[in-house]
């Protein structure tokens, strides 16, 4: 073959070469799009699947915090409950030992003086008991309502926090699909839909932390309540030593120590 017949034959397979690659370059750059176009979109089907995820673990972390917070509520009122059964059978037994006292006093009053005392003193007993019931009733009514209201209010924080950690989770999803319609690149997008949810839980981790704390916050109802007790059951003593006095009076060849029982008690 001489190098006339070489050079056709080189020039022919180049043209051919040439026809046969054109068509496939131009096949191939579609293919490559169409992944990146088909990447964007299994970008966006993921957003749906990440929002469906979202709203199932908050709706369930919601769950459990309200039933957490029923459960403290349900213990509290079972505590007061027994806390006011208890007080309701120790009064029920103070009233039947003022009774007995008096049935007592009533034997040993044989003149009309000794009777108008011992009916005066029951009646400055029952006085004393009446109001002092009404001051440690007013005292439990009053720690019960700030302690309510300690509650309500972290509450109220709580749910506003939580409230707001779901607006901006909803918006950085919003943000992200978007921005994917928009063909922005998806790495782009992810990590900027990456950045607002860790932010937004940040932030809500911060508004949970300073909540106030109702532990931190019932010492001074405690003091209060203690203070009120103690002022009802000083109150009582003075009054029934008065009473006492007067009564004495009445039985001076024969002193008759009247028992009214454990003044101790509110």
């Amino acid at each position: 073959m001489n190098y006339k017949k070489i050079f056709i034959l080189a020039l022919t397979i180049a043209m051919v070469g040439s026809m046969v690659a054109g068509p496939a370059l131009a096949v191939t750059r579609p293919s490559e799009d169409a992944a990146k176009s088909g990447t964007a979109l299994n970008f966006c089907a993921r957003l749906d699947d990440f929002s469906a995820a979202r709203d199932a673990q908050v709706a369930d972390k919601e769950s459990k915090l309200d039933a957490k917070e029923n459960a403290r509520t349900v213990e509290l009122g079972k505590r007061q409950a027994a806390r006011d059964q208890k007080l309701a059978d120790w009064r029920a037994k103070w009233d039947e030992t003022r009774e007995s006292v008096y049935q007592k006093l009533t034997t040993h009053a044989t003149t009309d003086e000794q009777k108008q005392a011992v009916a005066n003193f029951k009646t400055a007993m029952e006085q004393a008991a009446d109001a002092r019931k009404t001051a440690v009733d007013s005292a439990v009514a009053v720690y019960r309502a700030g302690l309510d209201k300690l509650i309500s209010d972290r509450k109220a924080v709580l749910d506003a926090a939580l409230a707001a950690y779901k607006t901006e989770l909803q918006s950085a999803e919003a943000k992200a699909k978007t921005d994917c319609a928009a063909n922005v690149a998806p790495a782009t997008v992810k990590e900027a839909l990456k950045t607002a949810v860790q932010a937004a839980r940040d932030k809500f981790i911060a508004a949970r932390q300073a909540a106030p704390k109702v532990g931190e916050s019932v010492k001074s109802l405690n003091d209060a309540r203690k203070v009120a007790f103690d002022k009802a059951k000083t109150d009582f003593k003075v009054a029934i030593e008065a009473a006492k006095t007067t009564l004495k009076a009445a039985f001076p060849v024969k002193e008759k120590k009247a028992k009214t029982g454990n003044e101790n008690k509110q």
